[in-house]
């Protein structure tokens, strides 16, 4: 049987983590409708492709670690594929943007069984996207520069015009597809699904308000954020029960990690503006210098931002 093998590429920060977690509850369900979302790396215990992944990055950025057994990920890849009797095989993980495109994809059309690697890739308004990995690699990778430092210099793989051409130079405009993440109403279940010829309602109902419910993908809030970036600075042992201390410690007198007000985020969206229109129009059948899909509205941005200046006050007086 002639199979396509569908590359979730994420990216990170749109739902993916709890995407994988979902695919990976419903493994058994996908197979009734020809697709099989093969076990992790050949552990039915982990939800993402991320050790497979790793192991097509040829420089690894600074915050990720050394991939384990890439060789081995790669066998348990391929096993899997060969051995399937789905039509089609579904990978997900958001290192995938990382990785040396010619070789990921040649490692797929080399198998004797594997007809065609379709490639499905969201994004994310560039703003709420920068804070929410901001508040990722502080929390998890030991990040120690400001907010403005990372927003203005670091960050990468905003400009989704240029990610998409590249895709589209390997794998062929007809075998990708892009969706546009929506932070506000966390639909990335049946999105995906539909992106897959699938009726969501044939499924469980995804349950939006225990999405990314473990510590490692809940957002810090701000103070929060504050203190654990500070503690990066010390070499300590035992560093992440003593950041979900401080987390516990705050939850629920903590605010929201906003990093931009309305304007500061406008005009950070502004520089993306060119890109969005091109990657829209040519990408996604229609014309936006704005993504949209953003979890706060301006009004709210800068109600949580007001309060977080009024406490930083009132703490340099205290």
């Amino acid at each position: 049987m002639a199979k396509t093998v569908y590359l979730h590429f994420g990216r990170g920060k749109t739902g993916t983590t709890y995407l994988q977690a979902y695919l990976a509850r419903n493994r058994a369900r996908l197979r009734q409708f020809g697709i099989d979302y093969i076990p992790a790396d050949g552990r039915d215990g982990e939800a993402g492709h991320q050790q497979f992944a790793k192991s097509f990055i040829d420089a690894l950025p600074r915050y990720m670690e050394e991939p384990r057994a890439p060789l081995a990920a790669r066998q348990a890849v391929q096993a899997a594929v060969l051995a399937s009797a789905s039509e089609h095989i579904l990978i997900s993980s958001e290192n995938f943007p990382l990785c040396k495109f010619e070789a990921l994809r040649t490692f797929f059309t080399r198998l004797d069984n594997v007809a065609a690697v379709h490639v499905i890739f969201f994004v994310r308004s560039q703003d709420e996207l920068a804070e929410s990995e901001y508040n990722q690699i502080v929390k998890l990778k030991g990040e120690t520069c400001c907010f403005e430092t990372y927003a203005t210099s670091r960050i990468e793989g905003c400009d989704y015009f240029e990610e998409a051409t590249r895709l589209e130079a390997v794998f062929g405009a007809k075998h990708i597809q892009f969706g546009v993440f929506d932070a506000a109403a966390r639909n990335i279940v049946p999105q995906f699904l539909d992106m897959l010829g699938i009726d969501y309602t044939e499924f469980e109902t995804p349950n939006t308000e225990a999405a990314n419910d473990q510590f490692g993908n809940i957002s810090l809030g701000y103070y929060a954020l504050q203190a654990v970036r500070a503690l990066n600075a010390i070499a300590m042992i035992d560093r992440r029960a003593i950041d979900q201390a401080i987390s516990s410690a705050l939850k629920g007198r903590d605010v929201p990690a906003l990093m931009f007000d309305s304007d500061w985020g406008r005009r950070f969206r502004e520089t993306y503006a060119a890109s969005n229109e091109a990657f829209s129009r040519r990408f996604l059948g229609r014309t936006m210098t704005d993504l949209g899909g953003r979890r706060y509205s301006d009004d709210e941005r800068d109600a949580i931002r007001q309060q977080i200046a009024g406490l930083n006050a009132q703490f340099k007086r205290g």
